[in-house]
């Protein structure tokens, strides 16, 4: 029996070319399918080819849609030049000095006396006509001055007087040093206004600057066809020779097959006539 001959390989390299150009034109009719040429409201797209794969697309608004599309590049235009000029304005300001608002330490010493006098003067009379008023009730009550007991009592009204007087001493400070942060502020808000004001210019030209950009053609897309896909022509190869292969070896064990069926026969033709 004939044992055939095994199928060539295919021929990779030959393959992978033609799947290439069939790609390749696959590309082609998929983009010639897409240059649809459209007419609409809002204008024209139009395509026109220049020789080979180039084109050339034209999009064309109409008269109303160029009007807008003109006065929304003009309006771009001017808030550019206002934007500028915003620029421009921030650019040529002097820098800011260095700032130092001072302690205002003048200020709540000021406060703080006015206000210890202010107390002070009610508070001295006062203890001057109490004191006077303790040494005669003591000296008519027959407690002599040097006396145990005319020592107590004069210490007594002079702990209430320097107590009464702390008091308005710690008030008047706290006082003075509430009239400091109250002027520590003002100042403080006052640079910050200076800055705010500084920056007017910047935050303007920061708002012109992100303006809206002008629209391009407001036409409605055309629907695409896609891009058609090529048949896969290395596989059909492929699978071309694997059938060519299956069929070779299966004949290959079946001419195996019915050589072995024939040997066994001749033998056991050979042991029955033999014998």
């Amino acid at each position: 029996m004939s044992k055939g001959k095994a199928p060539a390989a295919p021929d990779y390299v030959q393959a992978a070319k033609e799947q290439g150009q069939q790609n390749l034109e696959a590309i082609r009719t998929g983009a010639n399918l897409n240059r649809v040429n459209q007419n609409n409201p809002y204008g024209s797209t139009t395509y026109t080819n220049n020789g080979g794969d180039q084109w050339t697309q034209t999009t064309s608004l109409s008269p109303d849609q160029q009007k807008i599309l003109d006065a929304q590049e003009q309006n771009q235009i001017d808030l550019g030049g206002i934007a500028n000029r915003r620029l421009q304005q921030v650019g040529t300001q002097a820098p800011l000095t260095p700032y130092d608002p001072g302690d205002y330490g003048a200020q709540r010493d000021q406060v703080t006396n006015a206000q210890y006098q202010a107390a002070t003067q009610y508070l001295d009379p006062q203890y001057q006509q109490s004191e006077e008023a303790l040494r005669s009730r003591l000296l008519n009550s027959g407690i002599r001055e040097g006396s145990e007991a005319y020592d107590a009592e004069m210490g007594n009204f002079a702990r209430q007087k320097q107590a009464a007087y702390s008091d308005a001493r710690n008030q008047a400070i706290l006082s003075g040093g509430n009239e400091q942060s109250r002027l520590l502020a003002d100042a403080l808000r006052g640079r910050q206004q200076q800055v705010s004001e500084r920056e007017i210019p910047l935050q303007e030209f920061m708002s012109l600057y992100g303006g809206q950009a002008a629209p391009g053609s407001t036409s409605p897309a055309v629907p695409q066809a896609g891009t058609p896909q090529a048949g896969d022509y290395q596989g059909a190869v492929q699978a071309g020779y694997n059938a060519q292969s299956d069929l070779y070896n299966w004949n290959q064990a079946r001419n195996a097959q019915n050589t072995n069926s024939a040997l066994n026969l001749a033998a056991l033709a050979a042991m029955y006539y033999g014998g």
